[in-house]
């Protein structure tokens, strides 16, 4: 019971790649590496996978790789503005020159570069099986 799988999917904004891996073993030790987007379907996952294989040690993995230009981190214009004008009023009182380095120094700053946390698709979960590829092979 030793074999290895791969199927890629690629959706409109992401490509998507699974691998399985097992090895001979007497009982079902199955670990998984998600990315965050699907920890919720862990248990859905594990439940599919112990019902197909019965037994041996299994790697599950999934990855996705972002294809467009879509980015869930923005910068907060606003509060960039506010940071810089603290820092110019604090060097002006310091007798101090405003530089370049400045910007660098303000999109260290926390809340300047705001990440959203991406949400499952349901309907891209439920139907991409059918654009998905791959060989799985179990000598």
């Amino acid at each position: 019971m030793t074999g290895y799988g791969k199927a890629e999917c690629e959706l409109s904004q992401k490509k998507i790649t699974v691998e399985v891996k097992s090895l001979n073993s007497k009982q079902l030790d199955l670990n998984t590496r998600l990315p965050g987007v699907y920890r919720e379907k862990d248990l859905e996952i594990r439940k599919e996978i112990s019902d197909k294989l019965i037994r041996g040690k299994i790697d599950f993995s999934i990855y996705a790789e972002s294809l467009g230009t879509e980015s869930n981190a923005a910068i907060n214009s606003t509060i960039v503005k506010n940071y810089f004008s603290q820092l110019s009023q604090i060097s002006s009182e310091l007798g101090l020159e405003m530089n370049n380095s400045a910007l660098q120094i303000i999109m260290g700053l926390p809340e300047v570069v705001k990440t959203e946390r991406e949400e499952l698709d349901e309907t891209e979960w439920n139907n991409n099986t059918e654009f998905c590829q791959g060989d799985f092979e179990y000598p």
